[in-house]
């Protein structure tokens, strides 16, 4: 089955469904643990799709929301009958359930599990499935028909983040006498504390008459400003 320009996509996410009778549209999800129930009854030409991210909640309040499986297939079944679907003329196909990421443990597997004993309780045929393995799935389905397309998806979930490198333990930096902006040292203090007048520093002074190099980008900058500070010692000796 491949989309026509004609055709309208409904894109189903995680914790979401869709029901429809309309010929013009097809209904689209990509699946890694989750997984994905095409549900349809050919005579009235009614289907869905849901998409499902857990087989159960854990527990009594959370069971009411479209990501567990059991309440997802109770609302997918629910809404196609009022859409003219006849219970015991329900056909479905599963997808999904892929074990995408070991961070996530077992789900892709316990979804896997799942769907196809649902099914087989509601005494639903499965006419076709395509569950676990270890690669996402791109799901494009037909409701009125029932005709599904699979697209095997490389790299869309990675399996695990990419592994930094050791951390490196900050360099020592020592404070530089010539840190204030106006060229002019922090004060000093003498053996008894009394504070010491302050002088220029010769790399950052505002003497327009100093004679300062011009300022080199680069590694060799302040290999630069160092031979300059010796020159300046030089000439005033």
């Amino acid at each position: 089955m491949t989309p026509t320009e004609k055709d309208r996509t409904s894109y189903i996410v995680q914790g979401e469904f869709r029901v429809s009778r309309d010929p013009s549209e097809v209904l689209s999800t990509v699946l890694g643990s989750c997984v994905a129930v095409c549900l349809w009854d050919p005579a009235p030409k009614v289907g869905g799709m849901n998409h499902f991210l857990l087989p159960a909640a854990p527990g009594q309040g959370d069971a009411k929301m479209l990501r567990y499986g059991a309440h997802a297939m109770e609302v997918l079944i629910n809404e196609a009958l009022k859409l003219g679907a006849r219970r015991k003329a329900l056909q479905a196909k599963l997808f999904g359930g892929a074990n995408v990421t070991d961070a996530l443990g077992p789900i892709g597997q316990a979804n896997a599990t799942f769907a196809p004993a649902y099914l087989n309780d509601e005494g639903i045929p499965c006419l076709a499935k395509s569950l676990g393995g270890t690669q996402a799935r791109r799901i494009v389905f037909r409701p009125v028909t029932g005709h599904v397309r699979q697209l095997i998806v490389d790299g869309a979930v990675p399996e695990q983040r990419p592994a930094l490198g050791p951390l490196r333990k900050p360099r020592a930096r020592t404070m530089s006498s010539c840190s204030d902006r106006a060229g002019v040292r922090r004060p000093r203090r003498g053996w008894s504390g009394a504070a010491l007048p302050a002088r220029r520093c010769p790399v950052s002074s505002p003497d327009p008459d100093a004679d300062r190099p011009a300022p080199v980008s680069g590694p060799y900058q302040r290999r630069a400003a160092c031979r300059w500070k010796s020159h300046r010692r030089a000439a005033a000796t």
